[in-house]
């Protein structure tokens, strides 16, 4: 309430109106701006509207005043707007003025600014009413910096008034301008003269070497007339400037890009009379991939049509995957008439892998008729099961026949599972025959549960028969520890019994701990008791460390005690060094 009456109070004094504007003086300005504050989301318009109402003798105090504005870019947009009012009138004056500000000055984009920022505005109000002397105040700018920003604001003027002109005094410049410079030249010369722009390239200090700006102008030109920009680009002939090849080709297929999201039908008619080769095929690709996104089903019998090879693959996986996700069954029928028989099953695969994002029942029953969809395909299905429920996918997994297309949806089971209820994950997998499926899902199971609670990981393995298969697992958990985590970690490992578990959540967590910090992984090595010493593990990361740090393992090993130092340490370090 109290922003609106703010606001309210603000309007009595800004409001436009029908009458001659209101003269404000600097009473009225402070009251108006210290009221503006938290005024709400019409704060910016009524700045604008007070901007435009302050009589131009009284800028450069309302520009002091503007201090009583707390948002930084709220002010500084004021102040602009200020300056460029009375850059107009009295540029020297408004340079002053804007000189003198003391405040935060931010840009558009809300980054810390210069005083010059204020300036260029004055020097656009002044370029509006004198666009010559504004020019030659640029010229006699000495800061390289601020003379490139100021052309930069001052081009678009002057390409308005004479583009030849123009371009022959930047070229005078000394040093050169910015390539953004001649980049807005030749923005606004394609915009009017694309053909004569490109003709004035070679004149360019470095003669357009990397095309950039030829680049500019076809941009430019095509997002107008695309269709001449096509022609002019089919109908020139080889030369260092327009070379055949991966360039041109390039250029043509980024004009149909713009052009057929502006007018997909035209863009069409034009991209299938090209002449055929590498220019149509790219070209083509980004025309079908807008009609594919737009309506699939239209687009179906232009892909069928598409002489075989990878880009034809592409398109057939884009369309299958757009039709898919509206229209399964319309998808599968044209994947199903597909004249090979291994396009079919690619396309298939691509229409089941989105079918089942929409409809994860029906996919795993088609897929249960179909036994030549990709094991990839079937881990789709599977994650799509798990997310709904996760019981009906683990039976429809298992119920897969054995082979190598098995595993995929095994492997995409046991990961969606593992993430959202790793400890039932492993539960399940104990209960299983000691087989790859045990294996696989148990260290998926142990493994997320460990990023975040290897107690837990450890504790779930307890009844897990020893041998090499469990050391793995283990290995694998303490490999997965979070890093926030590794300091509890360490201190739970190093107070579990001597043996080979331990030895092997050593080794895991040492594969992720002396790479980040090898200093603190081999003090935490090196306090094992007397009765299980790890010196394999001590010298193992002396050496890696000394490959990358050896300075700092020279002096951490001068800082121990000489009888602390062992023969072993001293050979890794030195070997490594």
């Amino acid at each position: 309430w109290q922003r609106h009456v703010a606001y309210q109070a603000l309007a009595k004094v800004s409001a436009p109106t029908d009458s001659p504007a209101v003269q404000l003086n600097q009473e009225q300005i402070r009251q108006a701006l210290q009221q503006v504050n938290g005024a709400g989301v019409n704060q910016p318009r009524a700045l604008d509207e007070l901007a435009a109402q302050i009589p131009t003798e009284e800028i450069p105090a309302a520009l002091q005043t503007a201090s009583a504005l707390l948002d930084d870019r709220e002010r500084t947009q004021f102040q602009k707007q200020l300056v460029a009012r009375f850059g107009a009138v009295n540029f020297q004056s408004a340079v002053t003025n804007a000189s003198a500000i003391e405040s935060k000055i931010v840009n558009a984009v809300g980054a810390s600014d210069s005083n010059f920022y204020l300036q260029l505005a004055a020097l656009d109000g002044w370029s509006k009413t004198d666009l010559s002397s504004a020019f030659n105040w640029v010229r006699q700018l000495t800061n390289t910096v601020s003379q490139s920003r100021a052309l930069e604001q001052i081009v678009p003027a002057l390409a308005a008034d004479n583009l030849t002109n123009t371009f022959a005094a930047l070229n005078d410049f000394k040093p050169a301008p910015s390539e953004l410079t001649y980049t807005l030249l030749f923005q606004r010369w394609a915009a009017i003269n694309p053909v004569q722009a490109i003709e004035q390239r070679p004149r360019l200090p470095d003669h357009d070497a990397d095309a950039k700006i030829l680049s500019v102008i076809i941009t430019t030109w095509s997002e107008q007339h695309p269709a001449e920009a096509v022609n002019w680009l089919q109908s020139q002939p080889e030369t260092e400037a327009l070379p055949a090849g991966t360039w041109r080709d390039t250029l043509l297929a980024e004009v149909f890009t713009r052009w057929s999201k502006k007018d997909l039908d035209a863009a069409t008619t034009a991209c299938e009379q090209l002449p055929e080769g590498t220019a149509k095929e790219k070209s083509w690709a980004v025309v079908l991939s807008q009609r594919i996104g737009k309506n699939p089903a239209a687009a179906a019998e232009l892909v069928k049509n598409l002489p075989p090879g990878d880009h034809r693959q592409k398109a057939i996986a884009a369309l299958c995957r757009q039709w898919a996700s509206t229209d399964a069954t319309a998808a599968m029928a044209w994947a199903q008439s597909l004249s090979t028989e291994a396009g079919q099953i690619a396309a298939i695969d691509h229409v089941v892998s989105y079918w089942a994002r929409k409809d994860s029942s029906a996919a795993s029953q088609f897929a249960n008729q179909h036994p030549e969809l990709s094991g990839e395909t079937l881990g789709e299905i599977a994650v799509a099961l798990a997310k709904t429920d996760l019981t009906a996918a683990t039976n429809w997994v298992a119920s897969l026949p054995d082979g190598p297309k098995k595993f995929p949806a095994q492997s995409a089971l046991s990961e969606i599972w593992a993430q959202t209820d790793p400890k039932g994950l492993g539960t399940y997998a104990l209960g299983l025959p000691a087989n790859e499926t045990q294996t696989l899902y148990l260290t998926a199971a142990c493994r997320h549960l460990a990023s975040h609670d290897l107690p837990r990981a450890v504790e779930l393995l307890q009844s897990f028969p020893a041998g090499e298969l469990k050391q793995s697992i283990l290995e694998q958990a303490g490999r997965s520890c979070d890093w926030p985590h590794i300091n509890s970690v360490a201190k739970f490992i190093a107070a579990l019994p001597a043996g080979d578990d331990q030895k092997a959540l050593i080794n895991g967590l040492l594969s992720k701990w002396s790479n980040n910090d090898p200093e603190s992984a081999v003090n935490w090595l090196r306090a094992f008791p007397e009765n299980n010493p790890q010196t394999e593990q001590v010298q193992s990361v002396i050496q890696a460390w000394s490959q990358t740090e050896p300075a700092a393992v020279a002096k951490w090993l001068a800082k121990l005690p000489t009888e602390a130092v062992s023969n072993e340490m001293t050979s890794a370090f030195l070997e490594s060094a």
